[in-house]
């Protein structure tokens, strides 16, 4: 048998500025199994889309700051600026 490497869009949130779509992305599986997923960004006005975290987006907090959470459930402030992660909780 063979198996196909599933990948699809989700949970898209509309940024405050209403120019951006975060959402995630299922990118295959982990060797457990378990679904492997990524936080995308789509900019609306230029038509582009980036990668930036393994995770699920939740919530916007500012036009270039998510919230996100991680395979683990740990959530993480994501700037999109610097690419860099904090985690908060």
């Amino acid at each position: 048998t063979s198996s196909a490497t599933s990948t699809s869009s989700e949970w898209p949130i509309i940024s405050p500025n209403q120019d951006r779509i975060a959402y995630r992305k299922r990118e295959g599986e982990k060797s457990s199994g378990i679904p492997k997923f990524t936080v995308w960004v789509y900019e609306i006005n230029s038509k582009s889309k980036s990668k930036y975290a393994n995770g699920s987006p939740k919530v916007w907090v500012e036009n270039d700051r998510l919230i996100m959470l991680d395979s683990k459930n740990d959530y993480y402030l994501l700037d999109l600026k610097s690419g860099q992660q904090t985690k908060i909780n």
